[in-house]
């Protein structure tokens, strides 16, 4: 569990060529949740941050009042890779 009104947030960035050019269109998206079960909390924001395909890297911002194992099992789907 964690302090109540404490968000989670999960940003995920995505470049479009894989050609190695300089001028390759780049994006972010932002993925939020205040659910209050740790799991749940990042299954959420991670589905919001990673709507649109290919990302290529996920950033999470987060309270250490929740359980983070827990946080970061939530969002884990293939082929996410967690780095802590």
């Amino acid at each position: 569990m964690r302090a109540a009104g404490v968000p989670v947030d999960f940003v995920a960035v995505h470049s479009v060529a894989d050609d190695g050019h300089s001028s390759a269109s780049r994006w972010f998206a932002v993925g939020r949740s205040s659910h209050a079960d740790a799991r749940e909390a990042g299954r959420q924001a991670a589905a919001d941050a990673l709507a649109a395909p290919r990302a290529k890297l996920l950033i999470v911002f987060s309270s250490d009042s929740y359980d983070l194992p827990e946080l970061l099992s939530g969002a884990a789907a293939p082929p996410v890779h967690a780095v802590s």
